[in-house]
């Protein structure tokens, strides 16, 4: 999985976006998914989603030929919020 990083990689994606799919300026596909959890000792309702479960938000991006670009979740002990490297490094940069 590796994240684009100049402008040349993006636009080489929206390029096959366009020529595959009709879809012209697209840079990615972005879709979530509620994985379930054992939420930790004393957490309260805070893991509880509105399906009615215990979980944590999985996010990713797919390019045209449907390959991973960036994954991202997101949890919270003691108010410290933690994210993957991957798209945390890459958003601090820009």
């Amino acid at each position: 999985m590796k994240f684009p990083t100049t402008e040349a990689e993006w636009r080489s994606i929206a390029r096959v976006f366009e020529a595959h799919c009709n879809i012209p300026n697209c840079i990615g596909a972005v879709d979530g998914k509620h994985v379930n959890i054992l939420p930790p000792p004393n957490s309260g309702a805070y893991y509880y989603n509105y399906k009615g479960y215990n979980s944590l938000v999985l996010m990713a991006i797919c390019d045209a030929n449907c390959e991973f670009i960036m994954c991202d979740w997101w949890c919270e002990w003691t108010n410290i919020r933690w994210r993957s490297y991957c798209i945390h490094s890459v958003l601090q940069k820009t």
